[in-house]
C-alpha cells in the first residue's frame, strides 16, 4: 500500500536524502505512511509536501507523482493557496495548536478539471528535534458525497414539508369529512374543519372516540373501527343514519352518512391506525324521501282522483296543455260506448252535434290561448242510442309554480232534463206572467173606474155642505162629513190598490240620489203627527246629523216612513209612544220605527209584508185597510237597493227598520 511513497526519490526533495532527514520527521513520515486515512505533512520553511496512499485520491492519480515533495505554493495554487491552505498552515505554525474544519469546501484539480469537494480535517503542529515547530500534519477525510447527500436530504425535506402543509391545507379546507385515528383505542391524531363542525367543533384530537363522541357507543361504530383494524377490510357506508350532537347543549340530531374506513399499514405490514373520509348527505338523502313521499302522496292522490272520476256521477277528463285529452273516466268511454283509449288525444269531436263544433271548437282554442277557465253547452251523441244529448262542459286550468299552464281538469254534465225542465218553466212563468199583467191592468182599470164616481161622491158632498142646493142642518153636516170620510177612506184604499198594481208591473221608477235623513224625517213626521195627537200618542224624533244621508228616493223613502208611523199609530193605544231611531254604518244606515202597541203574533211575522195580510182581522173596524201598505214599502225598499225587516212582541210592540245604502257624501 505505500510501496510507491517508499520507492519515491526522496533525495531529489529539498529534504535531502532520508539520512539528513530531522528524527522528528521520520518518526512523523512513519506514522503518517502507516495511516490509513488520507493525512498529508507540510514541512519547512517551504511547505514540502509528504503524504501516503490513501491521501492520494485527493490529488487524482494523474497529479500525484508531481505533487509528492512538491512545495505547497506550487501544487495548491491561485484561490485555494492563497485562502484555505496558506492561512490554515500559518495559523498552526504561529499558535502551536491543533486546529479542526469540518465539511470545508474546497474546488481541488482533478483530473483535469476542478472539482466542487468538501473535507473534514485537523491540522496539528509537528516539532523538530529541537522543539521547534517543523511544520503541520494534516489528517483528513473527504465528505463531498455526504455533504452532497445531506443537501439532498434537506432538499427533499423541504420540499416534503411543503408538499405537507399542502396537504394539510387540503386536508383542512376539504368539503369532505376527514380524520385520523390512531391505535386500537381509536384516538383522534387529525380531524379537519368539516369533521368538526359535524360534531359541534368539539374536542377531538388526543381523545378516543368514545370519549370524544360518546353518543355514537352504541350505534356500532366503534365495532365497525375494531373490525377494520383487525381484519385490514375497508369499510364502506352509505347514507348510514348517525346521532349526533351537532352543537354545545343542542339535542341530538339524526344525520346520513356516507363514508370509508381505510386502515394504515406500516411499513413492516402492521396496521396503526384508520383513515376516516366520508361526506354528510343528510339533506339529499331527506330532499330524496321528501320527493319519494310526495311521488307516494301523488299516486295515492291519483288513485283516489280516479276513483273519485269514477264516482261522481258526471263524465270527468283531463287534458294536456295543448288541449289533448290523456285521461277519460269510465263513464265518459262507457257515454260513447268506445273504450277510453280510442278517446285519449283527439277527444269526442266526432261525436259533437255538428251544429254546435265550430262555437265549441272556437271556445276551446280561445281558452288554451289565454289560459281562462273553460265553459260551453254542446250536443253529444249517446254511442248506446245515437240520440243527441245537451251537456255543459266545463274546465279549468292548471298551472305549474312559474305560472305556465301544465293542463286542464274538466268535465261533462248532461243537462239534457234541466234544459226540458227550464223551458217547461219558462212556458209556466210566461203563463203566470201574462196572468199577472191580467190581474194588474184589471186593478188598474177598476181602480180608475172606481176613482170617477167616488171623486164625484166627494164633491157633491163639499157641494151640499156649502149651502149650494139650500141651507144645511147641523145633523145634516153630519151625515155629509161621514159621506166626506168614507170617501176619502175607499179613495184611499183604492190608491194603495193602484200602486201595489204599478210596483207588480214593474213601472214604478226610482230618483236615486243622496237624500238627507234629517229633511225626510221632518216631512214623515209632519204628515203623521196630527193623528198621534187626536189618539193622545208621544212622538220621539231623533237628533240626526245633518251630514248623514242615505241613497234613495226621497218620495218614495218618505211614502215608507209615512206608511210605518201611519200604522204604529193605528196599533197603539193611547198614552203609548212612537219612537225613530238612526243608526249610522259604514255602508248603511238604518231607520228604525218602534212603537209600544199591540205587537205582532209570531205566525203572521213571516207574512207580515205579503199583500192584503192583516195585522189583526178583529181590529179591522178600528184599523181599516187594504193590507197592502207593509208589502207596498216592502218592495219600495227593495227597489232602492235595501230591505226592510221586523221584530216584535205581542203586548209591548213592533220594531220596523229600514236599511238602505250609504250616502257618497
Amino acid at each position: 500500500m505505500h510501496a510507491r511513497c517508499r520507492e519515491f526519490d526522496w533525495s531529489a526533495t529539498q529534504l535531502g536524502p532520508l539520512e539528513v532527514w530531522p528524527v522528528s520527521l521520520r518518526t512523523t513520515v512513519a506514522a503518517v505512511l502507516a495511516a490509513r486515512h488520507p493525512m498529508l505533512l507540510f514541512w519547512g520553511p517551504e511547505n514540502i509536501q509528504l503524504y501516503n496512499d490513501a491521501y492520494i485520491p485527493t490529488f487524482g492519480e494523474r497529479r500525484h507523482p508531481e505533487a509528492l515533495g512538491m512545495k505547497a505554493s506550487e501544487c495548491w495554487k491561485g484561490e485555494i493557496w492563497e485562502t484555505v491552505v496558506r492561512p490554515q498552515i500559518a495559523e498552526v505554525a504561529a499558535g502551536g495548536m491543533a486546529t479542526w474544519y469540518e465539511d470545508q469546501h474546497i474546488p481541488l484539480p482533478r483530473e483535469g478539471r476542478v472539482e466542487e469537494t468538501y473535507w473534514t480535517y485537523s491540522y496539528s503542529p509537528v516539532f523538530e528535534d529541537v522543539g521547534r515547530i517543523g511544520g503541520a500534519l494534516v489528517i483528513a477525510q473527504e465528505t463531498t458525497a455526504r455533504v452532497f447527500a445531506e443537501r439532498r436530504q434537506q432538499a427533499l425535506m423541504k420540499q416534503l414539508s411543503v408538499e405537507r402543509a399542502r396537504l394539510a391545507a387540503v386536508f383542512e379546507q376539504a368539503p369532505a369529512l376527514i380524520a385520523v385515528l390512531r391505535g386500537s383505542e381509536h384516538r383522534f391524531e387529525q380531524a379537519n374543519h368539516e369533521y368538526r363542525k359535524l360534531v359541534g367543533h368539539r374536542e377531538l384530537i388526543g381523545r378516543t372516540v368514545s370519549e370524544a363522541l360518546p353518543e355514537v357507543v352504541g350505534q356500532g361504530f366503534v365495532a365497525l373501527l375494531d373490525g377494520v383494524l383487525a381484519t385490514g377490510e375497508p369499510y364502506v357506508g352509505r347514507e348510514i343514519p348517525t346521532v349526533l350532537v351537532s352543537a354545545p347543549d343542542a339535542e341530538p340530531e339524526e344525520r346520513f352518512l356516507n363514508f370509508v374506513y381505510q386502515p394504515l399499514t406500516e411499513a413492516d405490514g402492521s396496521r396503526s391506525g384508520i383513515f376516516v373520509h366520508g361526506i354528510d348527505v343528510t339533506d339529499s338523502v331527506r330532499a330524496r324521501h321528501a320527493v319519494e313521499a310526495a311521488a307516494a302522496e301523488l299516486a295515492e292522490g291519483k288513485a283516489r282522483y280516479r276513483t273519485l272520476a269514477e264516482a261522481v256521477p258526471v263524465q270527468v277528463w283531463t287534458a294536456r296543455a295543448d288541449g289533448r285529452l290523456d285521461f277519460v273516466s269510465d263513464q265518459t268511454a262507457a257515454y260513447f260506448g268506445v273504450a277510453a283509449d280510442e278517446l285519449l288525444g283527439s277527444g269526442w269531436s266526432n261525436f259533437v252535434h255538428p251544429d254546435d263544433l265550430p262555437a265549441s271548437d272556437a271556445r276551446w282554442s280561445r281558452a288554451m290561448t289565454t289560459g281562462m277557465p273553460y265553459q260551453t253547452e254542446f250536443r253529444l251523441k249517446e254511442g248506446s242510442t245515437g240520440e243527441y244529448r245537451w251537456h255543459l262542459s266545463r274546465a279549468v286550468p292548471e298551472f305549474d309554480d312559474e305560472g305556465s299552464l301544465t293542463g286542464w281538469v274538466g268535465s261533462n254534465t248532461d243537462v239534457e232534463d234541466e234544459r226540458r225542465a227550464r223551458a217547461e218553466a219558462e212556458a209556466a212563468r210566461g203563463v203566470a206572467e201574462a196572468a199577472s199583467r191580467a190581474k194588474s191592468d184589471f186593478l188598474a182599470v177598476m181602480s180608475h173606474e172606481l176613482r170617477t164616481p167616488l171623486n164625484a161622491i166627494g164633491g157633491y158632498a163639499e157641494l151640499l155642505e156649502m149651502g149650494i142646493r139650500g141651507p144645511v142642518t147641523e145633523s145634516q153636516r153630519e151625515d155629509l162629513a161621514r159621506i166626506q170620510g168614507s170617501q176619502r177612506h175607499l179613495l184611499g184604499l183604492i190608491n194603495e190598490v193602484l200602486n201595489y198594481a204599478r210596483l207588480e208591473t214593474g213601472t214604478v221608477r226610482y230618483d236615486l240620489r243622496d237624500v238627507n235623513v234629517s229633511d225626510v224625517l221632518a216631512e214623515a213626521e209632519a204628515l203623521v203627527r196630527p193623528q198621534a195627537r187626536v189618539r193622545g200618542l208621544t212622538l220621539q224624533m231623533p237628533a240626526v246629523a245633518p251630514t248623514a244621508t242615505v241613497r234613495a228616493d226621497m218620495e218614495k223613502l218618505r211614502q215608507i216612513l209615512v206608511n210605518l208611523l201611519s200604522n204604529a199609530v193605528k196599533f197603539t193605544d193611547r198614552g203609548g209612544v212612537i219612537a225613530i231611531d238612526v243608526h249610522e254604518r259604514e255602508l248603511t244606515v238604518s231607520i228604525a220605527v218602534r212603537d209600544t202597541g199591540i205587537g205582532i203574533a209570531a205566525d203572521k211575522l213571516a207574512t207580515i209584508f205579503e199583500p192584503f195580510v192583516q195585522v189583526r182581522a178583529d181590529l179591522t173596524r178600528t184599523a181599516e185597510g187594504t193590507g197592502l201598505g207593509l208589502a207596498i214599502s216592502f218592495d219600495l225598499a227593495r227597489g232602492m237597493e235595501g230591505e226592510l225587516t221586523v221584530e216584535s212582541t205581542p203586548g209591548e210592540g213592533s220594531v220596523f227598520t229600514v236599511t238602505l245604502p250609504r250616502g257618497e257624501e
